[in-house]
């Protein structure tokens, strides 16, 4: 895998990629070919830039980004705060309350914790005190969404099955944690989901095709009566594993971010053939007719290609939806976030344009705070996550294997207006005619 030095730097950041780059480079020089390029290590090995010398911001490392490294980090802000209170305690302890497992009395308390720490008075500097009203803003927001009483009956689930993936992409959502359910325990998750009403299963990673049990496990989902999907970003998929996923899944998720392998390379680093193999593999799912759903992420590099990939996009016949997403700043650094974030209103407009010029396309378009806590997403090591569009990026919603999918969904971080609540996979033509006939 080779990635610019460049693009190292804005991912990991200042000393972290240093760090990375020194260690990677060791000894590579007889094996890679001598041009600006770094031989990465795989994406678990990329951290987000935290300042290592801050209990409170290490938990956002992979490693300690857990139920049980917030339960430890919790632990030792309630004894600070009752030895020393301190404004900016007070801001990380509501953080922690709000970031994993909240509930409506942890939220309440967040709430007051914010209130006091950002008050007349409060010894908080400005980038703080920025950081601790977006932190409130979440928390108010979560607390009387709670109080609504909102409920429903959860449809749709993501699930991180496998934390390994083949590409570096720039803004990454997943937490790459070392620990992955095994196979076993993996099917079970699947007959409880089954259990308790859920009908769709959206399997990601990582790349869930890099798994080594990603067919008997899609096998057992859909033996369980779960309508399945997998949203890969296509490298390794070959005609073998096409025709033993046909049948069995509702469609192929696979990435289109560009018409050329050039402007793709913005956004999605280290397979510099990665384009061909897209390519490959939208041909693969027409002959084993295999639906897809196209994925889009759209940055500011390559907004303004969208119409060169929509006419690319018409010429195959097993493209059932186009989902296109607003790049999402997630954990990204200030340099990441000036390069690659795209205006809310310019990618309303743009998607806009393409869903009137191209409806056959079936374009489905989601700006970042449209998808704000809408997603019920079990990861790898099966804790269960949303994503918040504010301070809090990621909200660690519980435990997949010690809670009910019922306790889960009664979460305050999940908004119960998520479309997970209510939408359905996407239909093919075929099966629109099946339907109508």
């Amino acid at each position: 895998m080779y990635i610019d030095r460049d693009d190292v730097v804005a991912i990991l950041g200042g000393a972290d990629a240093v760090s990375l780059l020194d260690r990677s480079t060791k000894g590579a020089e007889s094996v890679a070919p001598k041009t600006n390029t770094t031989v990465l290590r795989p994406v678990d090995w990329v951290k987000p830039s935290v300042d290592r010398a801050s209990r409170f911001e290490r938990r956002l490392l992979f490693e300690n980004f857990t139920i049980a490294g917030f339960t430890e980090l919790r632990a030792e802000l309630e004894d600070e705060l009752r030895i020393a209170p301190t404004d900016t305690v007070r801001y990380q302890l509501a953080t922690v309350l709000a970031q994993c497992m909240p509930t409506r009395l942890s939220l309440e308390r967040a709430n007051y914790l914010l209130g006091r720490a950002t008050g007349p008075g409060s010894d908080l500097s400005n980038n703080l005190r920025d950081r601790a009203a977006e932190v409130h803003r979440s928390v108010r927001t979560m607390l009387a969404e709670s109080k609504s009483g909102a409920s429903g009956k959860l449809t749709q689930v993501n699930w991180g099955i496998y934390n390994r993936c083949p590409l570096v992409c720039v803004g990454c959502y997943n937490i790459f944690n070392s620990r992955t359910l095994p196979l076993r325990n993996a099917m079970m998750v699947a007959e409880k989901l089954v259990a308790a009403g859920v009908e769709e299963l959206v399997i990601s990673g990582g790349d869930p095709l890099e798994w080594d049990d990603i067919l008997t496990f899609v096998d057992h989902a859909y033996h369980c009566g779960l309508r399945v999907a997998i949203d890969t970003v296509g490298y390794s998929l070959t005609a073998e594993m096409a025709e033993a996923l046909r049948g069995k899944i509702t469609y192929l998720g696979l990435p289109v971010d560009g018409s050329a392998q050039e402007v793709i390379a913005g956004f999605r680093k280290g397979k510099n053939d990665l384009f061909v193999r897209i390519r490959h593999a939208l041909e693969l799912c027409s002959e084993y007719e295999i639906a897809v759903k196209v994925n889009t992420t759209v940055t500011a590099g390559n907004i303004d290609d969208m119409e060169d990939v929509a006419q690319m996009l018409c010429q195959y016949g097993s493209i059932v939806s186009w989902s296109m997403f607003q790049w999402w700043d997630l954990r990204a650094t200030p340099a990441l976030t000036a390069r690659m974030q795209i205006e809310t209103t310019r990618f309303r407009e743009r998607t806009q344009q393409l869903k009137r010029a191209y409806p056959q396309l079936g374009i489905w378009a989601q700006d970042v705070d449209r998808r704000a806590r809408t997603h019920f997403f079990i990861s790898a090591n099966g804790e269960v996550y949303t994503f918040d569009s504010g301070a809090l990026a990621t909200i660690i919603i519980g435990y997949i294997g010690a809670q009910t999918v019922a306790e889960l969904i009664a979460s305050p971080a999940l908004r119960k207006d998520s479309p997970k609540f209510t939408r359905s996979f996407p239909v093919s033509r075929r099966q629109q005619e099946t339907l109508v006939g």
